[in-house]
């Protein structure tokens, strides 16, 4: 996943390697440096994305883990910080991204649901409001980004 995790305007890449590890690559200007381990244990979650949901201009990890939890992972200066718990239930959604949807700053997110329903749920300072259909028809789609 691309997303400015140093905070510097550059787009950085995360990725979760097979056995587990979140690995960050840092944008050097011209292509990426080294690869650093920022966690461990990512193999078992359903969807992983990089966004700032915080709104502090550096992208923070958002996770759908095996129980359906959706957890955010604050970026806390060099790693992350302790998940916070901000939805329930996404483990049955084939599709969720975050994303700057509203264009306020933090990231929302989006999901299609076993429906097709493609559901979008606004950041709203503390959390996510309830969703808001915008479309549907998209159960078919292989990759929603």
């Amino acid at each position: 996943m691309a997303a400015d995790f140093s905070g510097d305007g550059a787009a950085d890449i995360l990725g979760v390697d097979t056995t587990g590890n979140l690995l960050y690559y840092p944008h050097n200007g011209s292509a990426l440096s080294a690869p650093v381990r920022i966690g461990h244990g990512w193999g078992f979650f359903k969807h992983v994305m990089a966004a700032d949901f915080s709104g502090d201009g550096k992208a923070d990890v958002l996770g759908v883990d095996a129980s359906g939890n959706l957890l955010h992972y604050p970026h806390v200066g060099s790693g992350l910080g302790s998940p916070v718990r901000i939805g329930t239930g996404w483990g049955a959604f084939p599709h969720v991204m975050a994303s700057d949807f509203s264009g306020d700053g933090k990231a929302d997110v989006l999901g299609v649901d076993a429906s097709g329903n493609l559901l979008y749920y606004p950041h709203n300072g503390n959390g996510l409001s309830a969703p808001v259909r915008i479309g549907h028809g998209w159960g078919t789609f292989r990759f929603v980004l």
